[in-house]
């Protein structure tokens, strides 16, 4: 079995009968007369699609098989896709929040480095870094949530020094508060007093 890229092309919209009309003239352009099937999804223009082109090819010289009766095979790994993501939408809280965390790490090279350094901290065999899925590919969710499993001492150790480094921050905040709060005091306390040794000199 061979396996070609025929065409790749941009589709000016996504109406079946557009479609089908683009698979018609990628077949005519290179000689196509033995068709057997066609993959795609189960999308209602790709339905289309296929009556359309079942509906052209009925008029070649060399029909389709069956009369095209069996020519729209359904994507198996489109199928497999919705399976799993069905079972996936009973964890989509849990799974949800690992992504969650993927992002927050890799919102920045810094942050990145910083996760980098955690992995080495924890000696972790695993040389993989975390990775954020495409929630449509339920195979990217699985390796995103792989291989956070084998980074999780990592990420237990970046929110311990997050969580510190926001408390220090927090009570840096306090204490600039506080110093502030004092100057605008000082402030009014020098600023009365200026206007007293003027009114006393004044006064002399």
């Amino acid at each position: 079995m061979h396996k070609r890229v025929l065409n790749f092309c941009v589709i000016p919209n996504h109406q079946g009968n557009t479609i089908g009309k683009i698979l018609e003239t990628c077949l005519i352009k290179w000689t196509i007369e033995k068709v057997l099937t066609v993959s795609v999804d189960n999308a209602s223009a790709n339905m289309v699609a296929i009556d359309y082109l079942r509906k052209k090819m009925m008029t070649w010289e060399k029909k389709p098989i069956c009369a095209g009766k069996y020519l729209h095979v359904r994507c198996l790994a489109h199928i497999v896709n919705l399976i799993v993501r069905s079972g996936l939408a009973i964890l989509d809280r849990l799974v949800a929040s690992i992504r969650n965390a993927v992002k927050y790490v890799r919102s920045s090279s810094s942050r990145l480095d910083v996760f980098k350094k955690c992995v080495a901290k924890e000696k972790l065999e695993c040389k993989k870094i975390c990775v954020l899925d495409v929630p449509t590919r339920w195979n990217s969710t699985f390796i995103m949530l792989d291989t956070a499993l084998e980074l999780r001492k990592a990420f237990d150790r970046m929110a311990e020094e997050e969580m510190k480094s926001w408390k220090r921050m927090r009570k840096k905040q306090k204490l600039i508060g506080r110093t502030g709060i004092s100057q605008k005091c000082l402030g009014k306390g020098l600023g009365h007093q200026l206007k007293l040794t003027g009114r006393q000199h004044q006064f002399l």
